[in-house]
């Protein structure tokens, strides 16, 4: 199982032209580590939001529907993936 885990709420932008297209972009990340069963030890990443997308909010994440059939029948990550808040023991029994 995996489980990403918002490290802050702050966003970092990156922007710029693309020197093949002459189009702008900007790529906004969030400070993430990965909890995956093989691994002894959360990963560091950066999480990528979508355009317009409001920062998650620090803690951990379940990954909703992150893979999809993709170019050539291969498996890779949707775009748009959306982050389902972990649900601790003691929120599952209050609710």
């Amino acid at each position: 199982m995996q489980r990403i885990e918002i490290l802050s709420a702050e966003v970092q932008v990156k922007s710029g032209e693309s020197t093949k297209t002459g189009k702008k972009y900007e790529i906004r990340e969030q400070a993430a580590a990965l909890h995956d069963t093989r691994n002894k030890y959360p990963q560091a990443c950066r999480w990528q939001l979508n355009r317009d997308q409001q920062p998650y909010a620090p803690g951990l994440y379940d990954i909703d529907s992150a893979l999809e059939v993709g170019s050539f029948e291969r498996v890779q990550f949707s775009r748009g993936v959306v982050l389902v808040p972990v649900k601790t023991a003691t929120a599952a029994k209050a609710a």
